[in-house]
């Protein structure tokens, strides 16, 4: 779930946990998956979970 304050929010062994640090601003914007990648915009970029990590990788310079 991506919040506007906290960053993303996920499930993991029943317990729900955050992910802000790797993220370009806190506040998530839109959200879309795509097989097993999800791609997350905020007020200051899009980057992409790949899975194991939210990485920049494969994301257009101008959307950074």
């Amino acid at each position: 779930m991506g919040t506007r304050d906290v960053g993303l929010l996920y499930m993991k062994d029943k317990e729900l946990r955050t992910i802000a640090k790797e993220l370009p601003d806190t506040k998530v914007n839109s959200l879309l998956a795509i097989d097993r990648d999800l791609w997350i915009g905020t007020d200051h970029g899009l980057v992409h979970w790949n899975g194991s990590e939210i990485v920049k990788s494969g994301v257009p310079a101008l959307l950074q």
